[in-house]
């Protein structure tokens, strides 16, 4: 169709819908001749138009659990079009349940291309203890902060981090349960792997990890430093296996190998208040918990 010149209106394009345009429509040898700055300009648009295609994902699939009236059998067709697991079908179902219900505003800021599904995933897992009113309020609070700057969305363990906090917040009452509750289902899984390695996982309370980590790591490295060839990593898994097989793992353990540390107000400490706790390296405890640490005779 040819209009006039002059009757058309102009489509202008910012620059990083330039970029997703081209981006969408490259072939690797294109990308082999591009510039570093071009790379770099290329790379923040793919996560951009992967970002948006979670959401869209999320929305798709609870579309699809509604005309369906929630049959328990979405996630096996889902998985057959995901190319995925049944497993991770039911996940992401989840998930977008949880995004398009509770989370409106996080879903925003997917298809706005600023959060990725595994970001968006790990805030959905911080509030799926809270009810629908609550996680509401969460996902407000936390699309403020993303908007003003305070929280970055390029870290998902930062994000999940500013979710618990602000799951703190909304329930104070409901979070010692819901921590108690969660400490009570501790396991070890293994799970079989490839390549003949499998991966032995503990869910454990937070301080308890931290601090066998601690104690695994000092030992790891106080092994290289002796001269061990070993990486950091293999010297890790080994001692860890060999502490749990009961063989001497040939390094002694450092002095204050496990130190964590807990931060705590005075006066939460006393009881008169449960806010404020932190576990450095993990984030917000539940005050009833970090009380209970503190009282420990094992703890300094």
């Amino acid at each position: 169709m040819f209009v006039p010149a002059g009757q058309a209106p102009a489509v202008a394009f910012t620059p990083a819908e330039q970029a997703e345009i081209r981006c969408r429509t490259f072939t690797g040898q294109q990308v082999g001749e591009l510039s570093a700055e071009q790379v770099i300009e290329t790379l923040a648009a793919a996560r951009r138009i992967r970002a948006h295609t979670d959401a869209i994902e999320a929305h798709a699939l609870a579309r699809l659990d509604e005309l369906r009236g929630g049959d328990r059998y979405v996630a096996d067709e889902a998985a057959l079009e995901l190319r995925v697991s049944r497993h991770t079908a039911a996940l992401r179902l989840h998930r977008s349940r949880q995004l398009t219900r509770r989370m409106p505003r996080v879903l925003a800021a997917m298809e706005a291309g600023q959060i990725e599904a595994a970001a968006a995933g790990r805030v959905v897992e911080a509030t799926d203890t809270v009810d629908d009113q609550q996680a509401r309020q969460v996902d407000e609070q936390l699309a403020s902060k993303l908007e003003s700057g305070r929280i970055s969305p390029t870290s998902p363990a930062n994000l999940a981090r500013a979710a618990r906090r602000l799951v703190e917040h909304a329930d104070p009452d409901g979070q010692a349960a819901r921590a108690r509750q969660a400490r009570a289902g501790r396991k070890v899984e293994l799970l079989p792997g490839e390549d003949g390695l499998s991966t032995l996982t503990a869910d454990l309370p937070a301080e308890v990890a931290a601090s066998a980590y601690a104690r695994i790591d000092a030992m790891a490295r106080k092994q290289r430093h002796r001269g061990d060839a070993r990486t950091l990593d293999q010297l890790r898994a080994d001692i860890h296996a060999n502490l749990l097989l009961g063989q001497d793992p040939g390094v002694s353990v450092p002095e204050a190998a496990a130190t964590v540390f807990l931060h705590m107000p005075i006066n939460t400490a006393l009881g008169i208040s449960d806010t404020g706790c932190e576990l450095s390296g993990y984030g917000p405890l539940p005050a009833p918990i970090a009380r209970h640490i503190l009282a420990s005779e094992n703890s300094v």
